[in-house]
């Protein structure tokens, strides 16, 4: 109950004002794949085999054999998001991955200078995630990220960037796990404007730090939870908070999960379903509802991970 209560205190008392406006790379924080966005995107201490490197690169050492995660969100407003991902456990401690993000806008409609309608044309953002991982003991691993981000607006505005990601993981019980990840770190994008008159302008975005910590808890009732707290480091040089919670009850079936969770206030739900059981390996299919915000329309996110049984905490834990 004391490192409960640690853990708690520590994480209240990273919660500030509300999130601000958009930033820079904001596309790829909304969320990778279904279970991770039911649980409110706070997996920053809790396995999600098959997509891992996307919430914290040091959790991949502690996966086994091979693993897979193929997402498609179909959103409101037009948007869609797909992500690809597979690691491969290199004995005895390390593992490494890699993992692409893309997600893209079609049938915008142009406007020329005068408000008058244009052609219509797409935009899409896509990064690419080069992943490694070593567990140094049982209870520590460090990971890291290296990523190529690809911007593309109509055939003629492009932009590229390359970025980091650093984290770890402290399993302090069979229960209880901690880590933290810093994203976007010496992260920016810069684009190559063309004007009318023949011309090319060059234009840098910088991304925002992200510092995140959190925590997850396997309770003796078949629930897990976890939180988990960002700081993001705003154009105007000081930090601004989100804070995300989730849990997973798994106690109706062993081969179903329904899942809840809270990014700042805003409610998220979905579930797994565990679909077959190949020898070692598990495929599971994983659904997400996002509510959206006033006016927005909801979004529906599906997810399918292949991946070695004895990787998931899930199954550890049964």
């Amino acid at each position: 109950m004391r490192k409960i209560f640690i853990i708690i205190t520590i994480m209240l008392s990273n919660i500030f004002a509300e999130n601000g406006g958009g930033y820079a790379g904001a596309t790829y924080q909304y969320g990778s794949d279904a279970r991770s966005f039911s649980m409110g995107n706070s997996m920053v201490a809790s396995q999600n085999g098959g997509f891992n490197q996307f919430a914290n690169p040091a959790l991949m050492a502690r996966e086994t054999g091979m693993n897979f995660g193929l997402s498609y969100f179909e959103m409101s407003l037009d948007r869609r998001i797909e992500t690809l991902s597979m690691s491969i456990h290199l004995p005895p401690k390390a593992t490494i991955g890699l993992a692409i993000f893309r997600a893209g806008t079609d049938d915008i409609q142009g406007r020329d200078n005068h408000g008058d309608f244009t052609e219509k044309f797409s935009m899409s953002d896509y990064v690419g995630i080069m992943s490694f991982s070593i567990g140094y003991t049982e209870k520590f691993s460090l990971g890291l990220n290296m990523k190529a981000y690809f911007n593309n607006i109509h055939s003629d505005y492009q932009a590229h960037g390359i970025g980091f990601d650093a984290g770890f993981l402290y399993r302090w019980s069979k229960n209880i796990s901690i880590a933290g990840v810093a994203k976007n770190i010496a992260s920016s994008t810069s684009w190559k404007i063309p004007h009318s008159d023949g011309t090319e302008k060059s234009y840098s975005e910088e991304f925002p730090l992200i510092l995140s910590i959190g925590a997850q808890y396997f309770t003796p009732f078949d629930l897990l939870i976890t939180m988990q707290s960002d700081a993001i480091n705003t154009y105007e040089n000081r930090f601004e908070n989100i804070l995300h919670f989730g849990c997973e009850y798994s106690g109706f079936s062993k081969d179903f999960d329904i899942r809840f969770g809270l990014k700042e206030l805003t409610p998220t739900f979905g579930f797994g379903y565990n679909l077959s059981a190949l020898n070692k390996y598990l495929s599971q299919f994983n659904y997400a509802v996002d509510f959206g915000m006033q006016g927005e329309g909801m979004s529906h996110n599906f997810s399918f991970i292949w991946k070695n049984n004895n990787s998931t905490e899930r199954m550890q834990r049964k």
